[in-house]
């Protein structure tokens, strides 16, 4: 795992925007460190992990769950959206070596399971509600 040198929180326990920045620089998050020092949501981060997934998936898959919760409690465009599910799969393979159909499939989970418009507390910009 990248984390080799950083514990991220457990999962479900809230993280202050402070220590969340950090997270996303030592993730090489940029991008998610700047949206948080410049609008960060209203609502304390919280990760699940892989919403949905039976407890040892989701805990085999913690740091790329936990990059791609970042994301969609960040929210942002459509775009944003796919980009962020496209990265969840590609943490999936590269950081935790899940087979290609296993990664596929959760994308496509996390498209359709995802939405906005669904009333679900992992929706695509959740800390924003």
């Amino acid at each position: 795992m990248h984390t080799e040198s950083i514990t991220l929180p457990a999962k479900n326990t809230p993280v202050a925007t402070g220590e969340l920045i950090m997270l996303c620089e030592f993730l090489d998050m940029p991008e998610e460190a700047e949206i948080l020092r410049a609008d960060p949501p209203k609502k304390v981060f919280v990760s699940d992990g892989a919403s949905g997934c039976p407890d040892f998936l989701s805990e085999m898959v913690y740091e790329a769950a936990f990059r791609h919760d970042l994301r969609y409690y960040l929210g942002g465009t459509p775009n944003q959206r796919e980009k962020a599910d496209k990265q969840f799969r590609r943490d999936l393979i590269k950081i935790h070596h899940l087979p290609r159909s296993v990664a596929d499939f959760m994308y496509q989970a996390v498209r359709i399971g995802g939405s906005e418009e669904l009333p679900t507390s992992w929706r695509w910009g959740f800390g924003r509600d």
